[in-house]
C-alpha cells in the first residue's frame, strides 16, 4: 500500500505471512517476520548498526522507518540490541 506524509511517499507491502517490504521508491528494506503470530512481528535492526549498514538513501532514516512501519505495517515492529546476532532485515533494491 503506498502512503504519503510530511517527509515524501512511501510503500508497505506484505508478500505471504513472513515477509514486509519498506519502499521509498525502488529503494528498500526487506524483513522477514516471525511465523504463526498475529500481528506479524518484525525487528529492524539498532539504529547504530542500521546507520552502518544502510545504503545511501537510508542514512539518518532509521527512526522515521521505524515510526512508519509502527504506524501502518499492522505488524509488531521492535528493535534489535547492538549485540544481536540475529538479523531478520536486508536493504534492496527492486
Amino acid at each position: 500500500m503506498e502512503y504519503r506524509d510530511e517527509h515524501g511517499a512511501f510503500e508497505i507491502e506484505t508478500r505471504w505471512k513472513e515477509q514486509l517490504f519498506y519502499w521509498e521508491g525502488s529503494d528498500g528494506v526487506e524483513f522477514q517476520a516471525g511465523w504463526g503470530v498475529s500481528p506479524g512481528v518484525i525487528d529492524l535492526d539498532s539504529e547504530t548498526r542500521w546507520e552502518q549498514d544502510a545504503p545511501a538513501w537510508a542514512v539518518g532514516r532509521h527512526a522515521l522507518v521505524l515510526a512508519r512501519l509502527r504506524e501502518r505495517s499492522g505488524h509488531t515492529v521492535g528493535v534489535l540490541a547492538d549485540d544481536d546476532a540475529h538479523r531478520w532485515m536486508e536493504f534492496i533494491t527492486r
